[in-house]
């Protein structure tokens, strides 16, 4: 009873209809790291101190499919010395031509998953919700381009540990740690990701 079915009315080809086949996305993740990773090899100046990130999470912008990533810093060393600037870029890969762009943000990301200490994302966000089950947020960016960790808020519907949902969604914006909680039916339409594939696939079994 976790999922709400229903039949469709239109047939399995009318529902999942493309208007055009240069319009299916092809860049798989394995892809998508190997074209930001060449993206970053041509600024010099940043090879020494990031990497690439691997997120890479399939987000809609602007109704494009995009693969998005930020950098992270390639060493302790490298985050001690750059924490005050921040990471000022992420990468954003076109997943149907295979375009990639180095964004150069207007604002620094100074909470990430390579951060340390009280700037590590998930450790910040379960810092400001100490009593919500949180696992691990997921970078996207909004429409405008300005990164965000988006963290779904977990809850157990059956007994103690069954029937696992998503009750509420932590949005974060990553360049000054803002963070807003909502309900799930209140989650800004930019935001891609708030259930995870596999809790998905989980519930969809259970539903026999």
């Amino acid at each position: 009873k976790m999922l709400t079915i229903k039949e469709s009315k239109d047939t399995f080809s009318k529902e999942l209809a493309f208007e055009s086949v240069d319009s299916i996305p092809t860049i798989d993740r394995t892809m998508a790291e190997k074209l930001g990773s060449r993206k970053l090899g041509e600024v010099v100046s940043l090879v020494s101190q990031f990497n690439v990130a691997s997120d890479f999470t399939q987000v809609a912008v602007n109704g494009e499919s995009k693969r998005v990533s930020p950098l992270e810093y390639a060493s302790f060393t490298r985050w001690s010395k750059n924490k005050d600037l921040g990471i000022p870029y992420y990468v954003s890969i076109d997943m149907v031509s295979g375009e990639s762009e180095l964004v150069k943000l207007e604002e620094s990301i100074k909470y990430s998953t390579s951060d340390k200490f009280g700037r590590y994302i998930n450790r910040y966000i379960q810092s400001k919700n100490p009593t919500k089950l949180i696992e691990n947020a997921t970078f996207e960016v909004d429409d405008k381009g300005i990164p965000y960790y988006i963290a779904p808020v977990y809850d157990f519907s059956i007994g103690l540990f069954g029937g696992k949902d998503v009750k509420e969604v932590i949005v974060v914006n990553a360049t000054n740690g803002k963070m807003k909680t909502y309900a799930v039916k209140d989650v800004p339409k930019w935001v891609d990701r708030v259930y995870d594939s596999f809790l998905v696939l989980g519930q969809i079994n259970s539903a026999g």
